[in-house]
């Protein structure tokens, strides 16, 4: 937004926190702006957050094969240097893009890849993580608060350019995208506003019948779901410590349960 409208931009609250009536209260004066931010959220869905796909767009209105080939050169320079193979990484991005935002397990993912080892497939992900391509939620117990490690990950890109680069180089179609890149976005942004000092460790997802897309560790646990539906209702959900559920629309707005615009929420993120 900042770069695109930085006019925009200055008008824009920013989030101390995530209660709910902070989030409600900065979201609710971000609406007179929605149809800007829902288009600018469209084009960020599009070019992603990287400087030269976002340069690309912004003066084309689209973004250039050259554009993919130098972030994808970055990430398979990387994966060398560090001495994995570059045909592995790709086998294990190709089950990602078909799976996510499923949740899927280490031998999931190892028994559609050439090489049938879990702690391969485990390896390959970490390395991903460490390298701002893709951001791992472990499943939380809300009752307990504590980690399920053995239990299905979701893994998502951490930005939406990610998405058309590997759609390309795995030669995988994309059905109905959006709401996977919606999700992912949310998931990525809870992250960063959350870190302290380590991306993804304050951030979660809880299943057990119904599903809560992202639990954010943050003064307790607090729940995000993603409705990308025309309609878009909010639900009170209460299970264990997660006492606040927070869903995130199109661009439907209401106050309780609450559900706000995803472009509102993102637009009063500060890093």
């Amino acid at each position: 937004i900042k770069v695109a409208d930085a006019e925009l931009h200055a008008r824009l609250p920013s989030l101390e926190n995530l209660e709910e009536g902070e989030t409600k209260g900065k979201t609710a004066a971000c609406l007179p702006f929605l149809d800007e931010l829902n288009d600018l959220l469209e084009k960020y869905m599009s070019c992603g957050g990287f400087p030269l796909g976002v340069e690309f767009f912004l003066t084309s209105g689209r973004v250039g094969q050259g554009v993919y080939d130098a972030y994808l050169a970055w990430l398979k320079n990387d994966v060398t240097k560090i001495g994995r193979s570059v045909e592995i990484a790709r086998e294990i991005v190709k089950v990602l893009l078909t799976k996510m935002p499923s949740p899927v397990s280490w031998e999931s993912i190892s028994k559609e890849i050439e090489i049938k080892s879990p702690k391969t497939a485990s390896a390959y992900v970490h390395l991903l993580n460490s390298l701002f391509v893709t951001l791992t939620l472990y499943h939380i117990d809300l009752s307990r608060g504590s980690i399920n490690f053995g239990k299905n990950k979701k893994i998502h890109f951490i930005d939406p350019l990610f998405y058309p680069m590997f759609s390309r180089w795995c030669l995988v179609e994309l059905k109905d995208p959006e709401p996977k890149i919606a999700e992912a976005i949310a998931a990525s942004h809870l992250a960063r506003f959350s870190s302290q000092g380590e991306l993804g460790a304050n951030v979660f997802y809880w299943r057990d019948g119904e599903e809560v897309d992202v639990v954010v560790r943050s003064n307790g646990l607090k729940g995000f779901e993603v409705k990308w539906a025309e309609r878009a209702e909010g639900r009170r959900r209460m299970v264990g410590r997660m006492k606040q559920l927070t869903v995130l629309s199109r661009d439907a707005f209401q106050e309780k349960p609450i559900v706000t615009p995803l472009s509102a929420f993102l637009a009063c993120m500060e890093f």
